[in-house]
């Protein structure tokens, strides 16, 4: 990606199995986690949910203009603005169907995305108002 190559689903293949490593260590250990990744496509989704039945995903609902002024405000980071299209290209949305991945906007500051990404997972359904800051989320 730092030459500004577009990785293949067999690119992706050991990380995807690194994340499914993680995730089946902590559940058998009890514990839980966070992870965040870009499971651009739906294969990739059900792999890293599919035998977890306690796992559930967040998908972020951004816009390429967004996302472009973000990528432009991390000077020196690995992955170059120029394959911000091919992302996209290869991104295939959440569908209705994918009943434990919840989407969410990214707009407002990181504490209202934190707050919307919590408030879909929190357990007994409690929502976390928008405005409410997150302790360890800066």
């Amino acid at each position: 990606m730092r030459e500004g190559i577009p990785l293949t689903d067999e690119d992706r293949e050991p990380w995807l199995q690194a994340i499914t490593d993680w995730m089946d260590e902590r559940l058998a250990a009890g514990e839980s986690g966070v992870i965040t990744c870009s499971a651009l496509k739906r294969v990739y989704r059900e792999r890293l949910l599919n035998g977890r039945p306690t796992a559930m995903m967040i998908f972020l609902d951004v816009s390429k203009e967004v996302l472009a002024e973000r990528l432009r405000n991390r000077p020196g980071h690995f992955f170059p603005e120029r394959l911000l299209q091919s992302q996209l290209t290869t991104l295939e949305p959440p569908t209705a169907d994918e009943d434990r991945v919840q989407t969410i906007t990214s707009e407002g500051g990181s504490e209202t995305t934190a707050s919307r990404a919590i408030a879909a997972l929190w357990l007994g359904g409690e929502p976390i108002p928008d405005a409410m800051p997150v302790p360890g989320i800066l």
